[in-house]
């Protein structure tokens, strides 16, 4: 279950790589090239890791931002 978002410079770094890896897919679909499926794995993946990670001075979870 996501938390609370309480970095946005985090969130955002997460957001913009799916972005890029769903503006591929669809550019790929519409001009019917191939799909680079590394390099989208590749941004979906850091994507979902950066939306799940915890900032570096936050590592118990019991300081405030």
């Amino acid at each position: 279950m996501m938390e609370k978002v309480t970095n946005w410079k985090t969130t955002l770094a997460g957001i913009l790589p799916i972005i890029a890896a769903i503006y591929q897919i669809a550019q790929a679909l519409v001009t019917g090239s191939p799909i680079n499926l590394l390099e989208t794995l590749g941004l979906l993946g850091a994507g979902g890791g950066l939306l799940v990670a915890k900032d570096h001075d936050v590592t118990g979870g019991t300081k405030q931002q």
